[in-house]
């Protein structure tokens, strides 16, 4: 799974790569809420999930189940990881830390 690391140059690119995919809300932590594919994705011949992780507000509020329609707007990318189905490894594609929006 070497192949895909760092994989996501900018938010935009992971924004329009999980266009119209359903999530569900695993867990909120420390000001950072994650995310996981619901259907495997087939990538490369390997069936991958992807986890998504936001930095968060501590009033953000989520469905169990969404597309992000709009949560890249809203909130900063934080992370995306890419899970072997086969293997249960996984590979960081996109990885940023915190801007402080002020």
């Amino acid at each position: 799974m070497e192949y895909l690391k760092d994989y996501f140059k900018d938010r935009k690119q992971v924004e329009q790569f999980f266009d119209g995919v359903t999530f569900k809300f695993l867990f909120m932590s420390d000001n950072m809420a994650e995310f996981r594919t619901v259907i495997p994705m087939n990538f490369n011949e390997d069936y991958l999930n992807f986890s998504v992780t936001f930095f968060t507000e501590d009033s953000s509020e989520f469905f169990c189940y969404s597309n992000f329609s709009d949560w890249f707007e809203r909130l900063q990318l934080f992370e995306v990881m890419a899970i072997s189905e086969e293997t249960h490894k996984s590979e960081s594609m996109y990885l940023r830390n915190y801007v402080d929006p002020k």
